[in-house]
């Protein structure tokens, strides 16, 4: 492996061109690692287990996990600060390593577009028109008036 021993794998939850949120769980799948997707914040418990707070729905999950694991994470993961000028003159030196599909022996028809399990076909904008209407009158008559609509437009 070209990577040597490794305990966890960090991967955005979703990308910028499809949003799927592949990436992550396919990784851990092709490694057989346990996988956690949405994660807010990650606490390493000793040496062999991580903490993960995830997003789900209006709340969060805390997930315990063994390592060696997978986990994808929101924006919400941490606050970027500014680098430092001799931070930024470090980075200058530092060797960035690119691998190729045949550095670490992959099978290129598994990677990149011909390897994707989707194919974006089109994107559209969604417009929606809002319309408000204000019901005046006692509380009681006003939730009538309110439910009652709400029937007619069939959200109730």
């Amino acid at each position: 492996h070209k990577l040597g021993r490794f305990d966890l794998i960090l991967c955005g939850d979703a990308t910028v061109d499809s949003g799927t949120g592949q990436v992550s769980v396919q990784l851990a799948e092709f490694l057989d690692l346990p996988s956690v997707t949405s994660a807010e914040e990650v606490v390493l418990e000793g040496e062999t287990s991580i903490l993960v707070k995830q997003a789900w729905e209006r709340g969060y999950l805390k997930v315990r996990v063994k390592l060696p694991a997978v986990v994808a994470v929101t924006g919400k993961i941490n606050q970027p600060r500014l680098p430092s000028v001799l931070g930024i003159m470090a980075a200058t030196q530092k060797e960035i390593k690119a691998w190729h599909p045949s550095d670490v022996e992959a099978d290129a028809s598994r990677i990149g577009a011909a390897g994707s399990p989707t194919c974006f076909l089109e994107t559209s904008e969604f417009h929606a028109k809002r319309q408000g209407e204000i019901f005046q009158g006692v509380p009681e008559e006003v939730v009538a008036k309110a439910v009652a609509k709400l029937r007619r437009l069939e959200v109730l």
